[in-house]
């Protein structure tokens, strides 16, 4: 039996957006364009996006190969998966240096002059906006379980 949850609490994962499955000659070379884009991006914030986009895909192809009975191609989905995810969660211990970039921002912030203070006024709500949304692409990473 397969069961999916999303932390998207009204989204049903969609089969057809699952594009190349598993089962498809074509589908090692799908992945190995999505790790050449992922190796090309050099923001962050888009990669940790890609990775969820992918993740998510991952996840369409396995509920389609669950579907279909064809168990082995779940796990190669699943495979590759998992390493996505693993991607976002490894991206945490950033998040603690971002903030202590922020904490010295703030100090330099408090003891500069005001044309100093618009700098960094940005480069500090810049850092806090990277942190809020990489914390939300987190929290929409997909669980799947297959019993």
């Amino acid at each position: 039996k397969y069961l999916a949850t999303q932390y998207f609490p009204n989204k049903e994962i969609d089969e057809e957006k699952s594009g190349i499955t598993p089962k498809s000659k074509l589908w090692k070379i799908d992945i190995a364009i999505e790790k050449l884009r992922l190796a090309l991006t050099r923001n962050e914030e888009k990669k940790e996006r890609l990775l969820l986009k992918f993740a998510n895909e991952r996840t369409s192809e396995m509920k389609k190969m669950s579907n279909e009975m064809r168990f082995v191609y779940v796990n190669e989905a699943n495979k590759i998966r998992e390493e996505y995810i693993n991607k976002i969660k490894s991206n945490i211990n950033s998040d603690d240096m971002i903030k202590k970039h922020l904490e010295v921002l703030q100090r330099v912030y408090d003891n500069s002059n005001e044309q100093a203070k618009t700098g960094l006024s940005r480069a500090i709500n810049n850092s806090q906006n990277l942190i809020e949304n990489r914390k939300k692409i987190r929290e929409a990473t997909t669980e799947v379980r297959i019993n």
